[in-house]
């Protein structure tokens, strides 16, 4: 009897350890399926939702900056000429030669060409005149409220006097805009 109450023991004992062993394969299989069915379908969709949440950030930011530049654009809009008009041009710079005590030989207003979103106009004056009249000149078209710029300047010595060549240029808003 005590043979048989032993071999009970041991027989109760194995079933409890297939249960247990049964329970933890069990385990094992519902940690493997939530790994696979569950947790790796939620991480591939956050990292699509990182990289659209990424992609979308980056678009702000090209936005945000488009404002700003456009915005800066703005503040520059009011000082240059609404139409494609070198009359005014012509007038300004010749009497801002005249101002600068320079003897005006020839002024010569060049085509209006269309560059991307603004056009563009030069005009070429041959002047006479002392050096510090000269730079006085360059200094009233380079410090004028009208967007206006040098683009080219040459000079050779005639006696007392210089006498140069000069491209004075300004840009238009182009029409429409």
């Amino acid at each position: 009897m005590a043979f048989k109450f032993a071999f009970n023991l041991k027989k109760n004992d194995l079933m409890k350890n297939q249960i247990l062993l049964i329970g933890i394969g069990v385990a094992l299989l519902c940690i493997w399926f939530a790994y696979n069915r569950i947790y790796k379908k939620t991480m591939s969709q956050m990292r699509q939702i990182s990289g659209t949440i990424s992609n979308e950030n980056q678009k702000l930011e090209v936005a945000k900056r488009l404002e700003d530049l456009q915005a800066g654009l703005n503040k520059y809009k009011g000082i240059f000429p609404k139409e494609a008009d070198t009359s005014w041009l012509t007038e300004k710079v010749s009497s801002m030669a005249a101002a600068s005590g320079l003897e005006v030989k020839a002024l010569n207003p060049g085509p209006v060409v269309q560059v991307t979103d603004f056009k563009y106009a030069k005009i070429n004056i041959s002047v006479s005149g002392r050096f510090n009249e000269l730079g006085d000149f360059v200094s009233k078209v380079e410090n004028s409220k009208e967007f206006m710029k040098i683009n080219s300047l040459s000079f050779k010595k005639n006696g007392e006097r210089l006498d140069a060549d000069i491209a004075v240029a300004t840009y238009f808003w182009k029409t429409g805009s």
